[in-house]
């Protein structure tokens, strides 16, 4: 009985075991699908945004949860046959037994009630089942159907499971390595970086460039979400614009123009940015003011140690080639670089102005260079962010003029009258052999007048210079110059003034010098004409004494005086070579006459001055008051 008992134990194990593989081999596949869908729930949360620890947490925790309550689960259903369960089976099996191994195991138990039975029998029975159970191994009829249940369940998990780690290994270790809370990025085909730049300046569109990892085609096109600072979102495009270094590729999206900060997150297959990037916003810096002066020449300082400016209009400027420009500017917020460009026919000169400690205002000074005919100012600000429009100004070259040269009234009048001129004037005065000429002028250059002379011929002879004396004079004691007399006011009407340049108003902000006049007695006993046969002789009545007044600026260098007025009015080309010439006054021409015709001349001028007086008086007594001529 012993023997037939090891053999239903034994196989009643084998039902157990192969029960146990099924629960298993269920509880593998319940733990797969899982594990399988916490990952797919990581990898879905990932793909937009950084799964948060606490879902990674809580899926993890479900899992140590889950899994072992499964496994109770599953063995509970765990359960082997009763023996005589499995004898009924064996029964069913072999026909030879017919009942005699459950009758056995029944009559053999400890509780069997045997009462009234016969013992030998009960052996008989027994015998016979023992011996027909040493002809077969009863653990054989285990049903092994089971294990095969068992393995098609674990099919699937192989497969996945295969396919996952031979295929997918990277991404399908980072993902397990997650669900043990392990801080591990997910691994994809793409990866993004973000090349676009923080600060942008304000009302500028934005290039969003992103730097994307990876195998992407031509056509391939990403996603860029727009996220302002009000929560409103908008997307864009990210278009291919083609390779960059090794296997990286940009991608790009215009954004319009902008002046409030926003972040944006990117998307290119199944990559993304691990963390939105943020634009700010700076404003450009902006050219409020330009001012420019114009530096006159060192030589119109009569001394030569400074030189004195002239405010321009609006940073216009209008000068003579030899004066320099000093210009100052201001911007509207600090910035760390102004660059002062002159620009003309050819290539623009950059000239690098100098900073003020605050970086609100910079300024420069220059000589002019040729052919420059204006300049702008460009400034950068500490992020490289430069003026949207450059200020533009004019440079214009003025002409070397001559200096101005006008000649007074002809007036036999001294510096101290002040009665009317008319009672004095003596235009047109004849030429007395042996007299005098009363040449007085006015001159003004703003170069500063250097030197004067009074040119002059006698009838169409040669012209001759007279070079004139400058004066130097103390107007404390000679009294005030008096331009239209050109004369100081102290000086009687024989007295020279040959050539005075007037002291400055204001020698801070004005040179001296920059107007000069004088009042020159041309005597005229020594003159003499070219006479038939070249020769000298002297002047006789009917001759004609014609002259001008000649001024030079100070420019240094300059050539001789140009002893032919016309010159200065002849085209520059025709002038090559003659040098500068001077401003000259215009010319008066006086015809030399006999005594007894000037004395004559004399007397007609007194009677009409005369006549005057009497018609003022009339027409005062008419009118109640004089009129003026």
């Amino acid at each position: 009985m012993t023997h037939l008992i090891r053999q239903l134990r034994s196989w009643q194990r084998r039902e157990w075991l192969y029960s146990a593989a099924v629960a298993a081999a269920a509880l593998v596949l319940v733990v797969a699908a899982g594990v399988t869908l916490t990952c797919v729930i990581d990898y879905s949360i990932d793909s937009e945004r950084d799964t948060p620890y606490w879902v990674r947490f809580c899926l993890t925790a479900g899992q140590g949860v889950a899994y072992p309550a499964a496994a109770v689960i599953a063995f509970l259903f765990v359960r082997a046959p009763s023996l005589v369960a499995l004898a009924g089976r064996a029964e069913e099996a072999h026909a030879e037994f017919d009942h005699r191994l459950v009758t056995a195991l029944q009559l053999n138990r400890p509780d069997a009630r045997t009462d009234g039975m016969s013992k030998q029998l009960i052996g008989t029975v027994t015998d016979e089942a023992v011996t027909l159970s040493d002809r077969h191994r009863l653990a054989k009829l285990a049903d092994p159907n089971r294990l095969l249940y068992a393995l098609l369940l674990l099919l699937p998990v192989v497969l996945v499971g295969g396919i996952a780690f031979v295929f997918y290994r990277p991404l399908t270790v980072a993902l397990l390595e997650r669900q043990l809370l392990h801080d591990v990025e997910i691994p994809r085909s793409v990866a993004i970086d973000n090349l676009t730049a923080p600060l942008h300046p304000a009302g500028d569109a934005v290039l969003v460039r992103l730097r994307v990892v990876g195998r992407v085609s031509e056509d391939t096109v990403g996603r860029l979400t727009v996220r302002t600072s009000d929560g409103t979102e908008e997307r864009y495009e990210l278009r291919n614009s083609g390779p960059l270094d090794g296997d990286a590729t940009l991608f790009t999206a215009q954004l319009p123009p902008a002046s409030e900060p926003f972040t944006f997150k990117a998307r290119v297959k199944d990559g993304r940015m691990k963390t939105p990037a943020g634009v700010e916003f700076a404003p450009r810096p902006v050219v409020t003011d330009v001012a420019a002066w114009v530096l006159l020449p060192e030589y119109v300082d009569p001394d030569g140690k400074r030189r004195y400016e002239t405010v321009t209009n609006q940073g216009e400027v209008r000068c003579h080639p030899d004066c320099a420009v000093r210009v100052s500017t201001t911007v509207s917020k600090p910035v760390k670089e102004v660059t002062l460009v002159l620009a003309g026919k050819g290539a623009d000169r950059r000239l690098p102005m100098t900073l003020a400690a605050d970086g609100l205002s910079a300024g420069v000074q220059f000589d002019i260079p040729p052919g420059v005919n204006s300049y702008r100012i460009e400034v950068a600000d500490e992020n490289g962010f430069a003026n949207l429009v450059a200020p533009r100004r004019g440079i214009t070259l003025l002409p070397d003029r001559p200096p101005t040269v006008v000649l007074n009234d002809e007036l036999l009048m001294p510096g101290w009258e002040t009665g009317p001129p008319d009672d004095y004037e003596v235009r047109g005065m004849p030429l007395v052999l042996g007299g005098q000429i009363q040449i007085g002028y006015t001159a003004r250059s703003m170069l500063g007048l250097g030197r004067a002379f009074v040119v002059y011929r006698v009838n169409d002879g040669p012209w001759t210079a007279l070079p004139l004396t400058r004066v130097q004079a103390d107007e404390t004691k000679v009294g005030k110059f008096r331009l239209d007399l050109g004369v100081f006011s102290s000086y009687d009407v024989d007295k020279n003034v040959e050539f005075y340049p007037l002291p400055s108003a204001d020698p801070e902000s004005e040179p001296a010098g920059l107007t000069a006049g004088g009042r020159y007695n041309f005597q005229t006993a020594a003159l003499s004409k070219v006479g038939p046969g070249g020769m000298n002789a002297k002047l006789e009545v009917g001759d004609r004494v014609e002259f001008r007044v000649a001024v030079f600026d100070r420019k240094p260098d300059r050539p001789m005086p140009v002893t032919d007025p016309e010159t200065a009015t002849q085209p520059q080309d025709k002038r090559v070579g003659l040098g500068r010439p001077a401003g000259y006054s215009e010319s008066r021409i006086k015809a030399v006459v006999s005594q007894a015709a000037f004395d004559q001349w004399r007397d007609q001028q007194a009677r009409s001055r005369e006549r005057l007086r009497e018609i003022e008086k009339l027409q005062r007594g008419v009118f109640g008051q004089p009129t003026s001529r």
